[in-house]
């Protein structure tokens, strides 16, 4: 929403380039801080809670930039904005994660995250019937960003009818864990009188094999944005390298096109064979299939910038996105920590995401300006190999419990769950 928003406040407001950035990616490094401190909290106060929490801050950020004044009021909305999206990776994630069980864990996490994917069709599609509707570009961008308080509200109706997780009860009360899920699937679940304890935010840092998972789930996450973000906030820019003439209308409509030609049968796909190939091997199918998709668009910009052939491989790209790091980067971040730590060790990973995705936004513009479309697209091809190669430091998590993943076993042996195997 926001880049398509820019376009229309840019001249509005006289910004500039420096002002367009901002307002940008201050949402991204928002999101940064607000990961961390969710996942944190929601590992003291509870999944559901900091999950209801997030949702009514994303609601009331979303109306508020869509009324603001000025520049600077927009600024700070959005940056409330970020930091309750940002809150909003590691609670959901760890939720669904924790909830599903060990046949389609993967399956129900990309279930979920496939709204994201809904939302980037709807977000265009919205964009377009404003911008046909004649209203003038000052409501249009207003009501665009106005408009994204709808699926937060949706959200947070659903989210106070979700039970808190059996795992995170456990930590202080297993009985309670017991009868909720058992309520909540319907087959008997039985105590096991073993109770965990709530950790520290060092005692987090100190378990073991946590800065392995840490790097993992960081680093690939942090590598993967900088290529996706900075591609999905530049599309503008990158259509217009192919396609000068093209207008507002014009990059919006390629967008959209884009995301459901090729993204919505990357979830499909996903959905259908996740559990099946494995969660890391499907992350490097997908990033290599990424880096291939973004190299080719670098060398299409120096053979008569055919736009058909640029944005088949930019559809690529994009396909390899959700058919891969787009979902399991999600995933992995709630397997490879034990309970007592899921939401904090995610809130890390989803913080280094953002700061990632800030970086890819900030420098891709810059970058696009200095060394043309070809390097930049070979510096997003450059982040997705090397997320590709650091997906290897840990074994495959898919097909097993979250008590008996390898890094979760070695790092917190009892049970901390009522009975959880199954899940």
């Amino acid at each position: 929403m926001i880049g398509t928003a820019l376009l229309l406040i840019k001249p509005q407001w006289g910004l500039n380039t420096g002002q367009v950035a901002m307002l940008g990616s201050s949402a991204l490094i928002a999101s940064a801080i607000g990961a961390v401190a969710w996942g944190r909290l929601a590992d003291v106060f509870g999944r559901k809670r900091m999950y209801g929490l997030a949702a009514a801050i994303m609601t009331i950020a979303a109306i508020a930039s869509g009324l603001s004044p000025n520049f600077l009021w927009l600024l700070v909305f959005r940056f409330i904005l970020g930091v309750a999206i940002g809150g909003d990776y590691p609670v959901s994630g760890v939720i669904m994660t924790e909830y599903a069980n060990v046949k389609d864990r993967g399956r129900m996490v990309a279930l979920m995250f496939s709204s994201y994917a809904l939302g980037s069709i709807a977000g265009p599609a919205v964009a377009l019937l404003l911008l046909y509707s004649g209203l003038n570009q000052g409501l249009t961008w207003r009501l665009l960003l106005a408009l994204g308080a709808v699926p937060s509200l949706l959200v947070l109706y659903a989210r106070t009818k979700a039970p808190e997780s059996p795992r995170f009860i456990a930590e202080t009360d297993e009985q309670r864990a017991a009868a909720d899920l058992t309520s909540f699937t319907g087959t008997t679940t039985a105590a096991t009188g073993t109770s965990g304890v709530r950790r520290t935010m060092w005692q987090c840092l100190q378990v073991p094999g946590v800065w392995r998972a840490v790097l993992m789930t960081a680093g690939v996450w942090f590598l993967f944005d900088i290529a996706y973000y900075g591609n999905t906030i530049s599309s503008p820019l990158l259509v217009k390298s192919v396609a000068p003439h093209a207008s507002t209308i014009e990059a919006v409509t390629i967008n959209l096109a884009l995301y459901a030609v090729f993204a919505v049968p990357a979830f499909a796909v996903t959905i259908w064979l996740i559990d099946k190939i494995g969660h890391i091997t499907l992350q490097v199918v997908g990033l290599i299939g990424m880096a291939a998709g973004f190299a080719a668009m670098a060398s299409i910009s120096q053979v008569g910038h055919s736009v058909g052939l640029f944005i088949t491989a930019y559809g690529i790209s994009n396909f390899f996105t959700w058919f891969g790091p787009g979902v399991t980067t999600m995933l992995l971040a709630g397997e490879l920590f034990t309970t007592s730590i899921r939401a904090t060790g995610h809130g890390f990973a989803s913080g280094a995401a953002k700061v990632g995705a800030f970086v890819g936004a900030i420098s891709f513009p810059p970058l696009l300006a200095a060394w043309g479309l070809q390097g930049t697209e070979f510096v997003a091809a450059a982040c997705c190999l090397a997320a590709a190669g650091l997906s290897l430091i840990v074994p495959e998590p898919a097909r097993r419990s979250l008590d008996n993943i390898a890094l979760t076993r070695r790092a917190h042996r009892e049970s901390t769950a009522p009975d959880l195997a199954a899940a």
